[in-house]
């Protein structure tokens, strides 16, 4: 019998209504089912899922991937929210979850990043790891290095290292380029550059990334202190004090999409952007 939990967020999913039209799919199923309230449930909910359906935006979705993909559990995401990128379906269409009993889907694999920093702490990111002064504005020197060599020191507001699901996030909206979901690298995109010469790149995923927070501190202004900080996918936040590393490496640990529907990236690519 097939273990199925719904996770909805209840902003976006006013009274649970999706939630409870999925359940009412669900029942016509040989299967198990039960709601979720939050990201931190899905392990603890005391066995493991086969699938999990996820209701809302892509925040809900990389919220719930953070805890799903540890455990091997795919996710089939319906949209509530602005973009929903990560999503397979919409709300209409939920009646289509009766093809995960047919057969009739495929899984797609998204690489996720592991960061690390700050004494050993470590983060799983499917989106991406900012680095900058956080919610000041004002520009931030690192250096970028990619398996120990030394590849350019960026003067900008921040720097984005996204994956390629990410790099329809916030990486494109600072001018960095959309990439192929199939294909696994890194997407490294300054914020606001302070140079002509400084644009976006692409690494191989089997590289080692490194920034290092080479800002320096302001004797003339005691709130210049050098600190920058480490935000992963919009969730959590780490300050680097100055000479601080952050090290990026792709993860053992994938994201897996449950998909249904006939369209491929770029047909969804087009509608979104639209």
């Amino acid at each position: 019998m097939k273990r199925i939990w719904v996770m909805s967020n209840p902003s976006r999913d006013i009274g649970l209504k999706h939630a409870n039209t999925v359940l009412s799919v669900l029942a016509a199923f040989d299967c198990k089912s039960r709601i979720v309230q939050k990201p931190a449930d899905i392990a603890g909910a005391g066995e493991p899922a086969d699938l999990l359906i996820v209701i809302g935006g892509d925040g809900t979705v990389m919220r719930a991937a953070r805890r799903a993909a540890p455990l091997g559990i795919p996710i089939l995401g319906i949209n509530c929210g602005h973009l929903g990128y990560l999503a397979e379906l919409e709300p209409d269409e939920i009646p289509l979850i009766s093809r995960y009993f047919e057969g009739d889907y495929r899984i797609e694999n998204r690489m996720m990043i592991r960061v690390s920093a700050g004494g050993g702490k470590s983060f799983l990111a499917l989106n991406d790891a900012v680095i900058s002064h956080g919610a000041i504005s004002r520009m931030a020197e690192m250096e970028l290095l990619c398996d120990g060599d030394y590849v350019n020191k960026y003067f900008a507001d921040g720097l984005i290292i996204a994956t390629p699901t990410g790099s329809t996030a916030y990486s494109l909206s600072a001018g960095g380029p959309v990439v192929d979901p199939r294909i696994d690298c890194f997407v490294v995109t300054p914020i606001c550059p302070h140079s002509f010469g400084a644009r976006p790149m692409l690494f191989n995923a089997d590289t080692e990334l490194c920034v290092v927070n080479a800002s320096l501190k302001n004797s003339s202004d005691p709130s210049e202190t050098g600190v920058l900080y480490l935000t992963v996918d919009g969730f959590d936040s780490l300050p680097l004090e100055r000479g601080e590393t952050v090290t990026l490496k792709k993860s053992d640990i994938t994201t897996s999409f449950i998909r249904m529907n006939r369209h491929n990236f770029y047909q969804v690519l087009s509608r979104k952007m639209s």
